[in-house]
């Protein structure tokens, strides 16, 4: 079977929208699919996105050479635009403006959702029914492992505004136990790492909190690995985040923010991790929690590798419902 994964992305932002196509293809691939991916340059930001959307539309993707393609996967807004008789729209996030998935997503033969939420906007905004929602997952999942519960707390996640990094230095200054603070990720833009690191320094927090920007995966595994829990703070997510996932397959807890929409479908308070308000005292106060109750966040941790099973969340599910 000949499969295109078709996406939108941001030119030279390291982030999952990226991550999910290429581990979706890679995903294929191994179980012996021939594969291609198509991924259009986009900023949705811009006000030319309708003109952007209709030349989306107008490519052909149904064959190649000759050789017809038996079966398109769309994952961002507007790929679902694309025409093709046999497509399958995997939503991993929902376009804020009205009008763009009502238009072209009804095309689709399935159309799966990346999180509650995202089903939730599509119904409440355009009405859209999925048929399910199939959670992203890793693509080699052994590469994270549990070592030891260390004198830190991890964050690795693209640095943005939403992401919010800033309000966990600022927890950092009513933490009064001797662990530290650790953010790892690309600077989006490249000033708000200088902005992060001037917020460390207007706090004098220098050596309690660390900022060691882009890391690779063998880092960030090693990172996991020894870390006392991870952090993961977004604004209303489309999804649960690749962090939250990584945290758990390392068996590590993630304290989450109660408004931060995705992380906390899969993210239990006091199970697998912990759910606080949006506040620097009340993030300090979870983060103390977890650091004076080692073993209780050991059995967090071992609950969190389970809740990947709990939920479903592998390969399996994923082309079960993609190409099935």
């Amino acid at each position: 079977m000949r499969i295109v994964v078709a996406s939108t992305y941001v030119p030279f932002r390291k982030g999952g929208e990226l991550t999910v196509v290429h581990h979706l293809a890679a995903a294929l691939s191994a179980r012996a699919y021939q594969v291609e991916t198509v991924l259009v340059p986009l900023d949705s930001q811009r006000p030319a996105i309708m003109e952007e959307t209709l030349a989306i539309r107008s490519l052909d993707l149904t064959e190649s050479s000759g050789n017809k393609i038996d079966l398109l996967i769309t994952l961002r807004t507007p790929a679902h635009a694309i025409r093709h008789p046999n497509k399958v729209a995997w939503c991993c996030q929902h376009h804020r403006r009205p009008g763009f998935d009502v238009c072209y997503l009804p095309e689709a033969r399935r159309i799966y959702a990346t999180s509650k939420a995202v089903a939730k906007r599509l119904k409440q905004s355009s009405d859209i029914d999925v048929h399910g929602v199939v959670y992203p997952c890793l693509f080699q999942p052994e590469r994270f492992h549990s070592a030891d519960f260390g004198d830190y707390f991890l964050y690795v996640s693209r640095l943005y505004p939403c992401k919010r990094q800033a309000l966990a230095i600022q927890a950092m200054k009513y933490v009064r136990s001797p662990f530290r603070l650790v953010l790892a990720g690309q600077a989006e833009p490249a000033a708000y790492a200088a902005e992060l690191q001037r917020l460390v320094r207007l706090l004098d927090l220098e050596d309690r909190v660390q900022l060691l920007g882009w890391v690779s995966e063998g880092e960030k595994a090693t990172l996991l690995a020894n870390a006392c829990a991870a952090l993961y703070l977004p604004t209303d997510a489309d999804s649960c985040g690749y962090a939250t996932l990584e945290a758990f397959q390392a068996r590590k807890p993630v304290i989450t923010l109660a408004d931060s929409g995705g992380p906390t479908e899969v993210i239990e308070d006091a199970f697998n991790g912990l759910i606080v308000e949006p506040q620097a005292e009340a993030l300090a106060a979870a983060m103390e929690k977890l650091w004076a109750a080692k073993m209780k966040a050991a059995l967090m941790g071992r609950n969190a590798f389970d809740t990947i099973r709990l939920h479903n969340i592998g390969w399996e599910r994923v082309l079960e419902a993609l190409v099935a």
